[in-house]
C-alpha cells in the first residue's frame, strides 16, 4: 500500500509518500480499506516534534471507509461495513488497521445519509467541541464566551453549539471572508486579529457583560493565551486546548490570582478513553448533525500525496472549515 511517512533528514522533519507493508488483521483489530482521511492540526504538532514520536512513522488520527479483513475476536463487524474511527493510528495511509474498540459504525451511528465525507470531517473536531462544551466548561445562556479561530473547524462548531445553547459568542479570525463564515455559524460578534488593539474590540463587544467574558477557547496559544487574563471575568476559565500560532508562552500562577482565574490543558483522549464515552459522545455529535444543529464546512480535498500541501494550507492559517485527504 501507498502511505505518507514522516521522515528525519538532517534538522528537518519531511513527509514522504511511499511503499509500505499492508496491515494485519491481528486478533482484536479491523483493516480498513481507507476512503477519507481527516487532516488536523495535531498532525501537524507530530509533524514538527511538539509531541514526539518514534521516526519513520506514519501520521493521522481520524479518517473512514470499508472493513476490508476482520481479525478473530471481533464482533459486529463484517466485511464491507462503512466504519469511522478516532485515534493515534497512522493513517495517512492506503489501508489501516484499527483497534475493534475505536471503530464506530457508520450505519450505527445514523450516518449514511450524511456520507463519508461529512462524517470522517465531524469526528475528532466534534467530539472535541462536545467535551469542551459539555465538560470542561458547560457553557449555557448565562454565558459570554470567546472562541479564538472562530472560522477554523473547532471554532465553528464551538460557535454553533454554544450559540445554539443561548451563550453570547464573540469570534476571533484573520480575514474579512473567514469573519462572515464565523458569523454564519453563530458569532455575535467577530474581532479581527490585525486590528490595532484587539482587547479593546473584544471589550467594546462585550460591554452588555461588563467588558469580559466567562470562558476562553483559545486553540492558536502562543500569541492569544497571554491576553486572555485580561478579558477573563472574575472565576473565568482559559481553556487551551491548541497552538497553531506556536509554542505556548509560560506562565506565572500569581496571574491566575489576580482574578481567581482557572487555566486548563485538556485533551480530547483522556474524555473517550472508554467505549462508553466514545459512543456516547459520537452519538450525541452525529444527532446534532442529523438535526442541522451543526453542519460541516469541507474547505478542500487533495489526494494523499499531497499531504505536504495540506500541511502548509493549514500552517499558512489561509483555510476555513475541514482539509481532507483521499487515497
Amino acid at each position: 500500500m501507498q502511505a505518507v511517512v514522516i521522515k528525519r533528514h538532517g534538522a528537518a522533519e519531511v513527509l514522504e509518500y511511499v511503499e509500505q507493508p499492508d496491515p494485519i488483521a491481528t486478533p482484536g483489530m479491523v483493516v480498513v480499506a481507507q476512503e477519507v482521511i481527516g487532516v488536523n492540526f495535531i498532525d501537524i504538532y507530530h509533524r514538527r516534534g511538539l509531541y514526539p514520536r518514534t521516526l519513520p512513522s506514519i501520521l493521522g488520527m481520524e479518517g473512514g471507509g470499508r472493513v476490508l479483513k476482520v481479525g478473530d475476536g471481533v464482533a459486529g463487524y463484517s466485511v464491507g461495513d462503512r466504519v469511522i474511527y478516532v485515534g493515534d493510528l497512522g493513517c495517512y495511509a492506503q489501508q489501516v488497521a484499527v483497534p475493534a474498540e475505536s471503530l464506530l459504525s457508520l450505519a450505527a451511528l445514523g450516518g449514511e445519509q450524511l456520507g463519508l465525507p461529512i462524517a470522517v470531517a465531524a469526528l475528532l473536531q466534534g467530539l472535541t467541541a462536545h467535551y469542551l462544551l459539555h465538560d470542561i466548561f458547560k457553557v449555557n445562556h448565562h454565558h459570554t464566551i470567546l472562541v479564538h479561530a472562530a472560522a477554523g473547524g473547532v471554532g465553528r462548531l464551538l460557535c454553533q453549539w454554544a450559540r445554539r445553547s443561548g451563550a453570547t459568542v464573540i469570534g476571533t479570525v484573520s480575514s474579512a471572508a473567514k469573519a462572515q463564515m464565523a458569523l454564519q455559524a453563530g458569532a455575535h460578534h467577530i474581532v479581527r486579529y490585525d486590528q490595532q488593539d484587539m482587547v479593546a474590540s473584544i471589550r467594546e463587544s462585550t460591554r452588555s457583560s461588563g467588558g469580559m467574558v466567562d470562558v476562553i477557547f483559545d486553540s492558536v496559544g502562543e500569541t492569544t493565551l497571554v491576553l486572555g487574563l485580561e478579558l477573563l471575568k472574575p472565576c473565568g476559565m482559559l481553556v487551551s486546548f491548541g497552538q497553531s500560532s506556536g509554542a505556548l508562552p509560560t506562565l506565572d500562577l500569581q496571574q491566575l490570582a489576580a482574578k481567581s482565574l482557572t487555566l486548563t490543558r485538556p485533551s480530547l483522549f483522556h474524555y473517550i478513553s472508554s467505549r462508553a464515552q466514545l459512543e456516547q459522545r459520537a452519538n450525541e455529535l452525529f444527532r446534532a448533525l442529523a438535526s442541522a444543529i451543526l453542519d460541516i464546512y469541507i474547505y478542500k480535498e487533495l489526494s494523499l500525496s499531497r499531504a505536504g500541501e495540506a500541511h502548509r494550507l493549514l500552517e499558512s492559517r489561509r483555510t476555513s472549515g475541514k482539509l481532507l485527504l483521499r487515497p
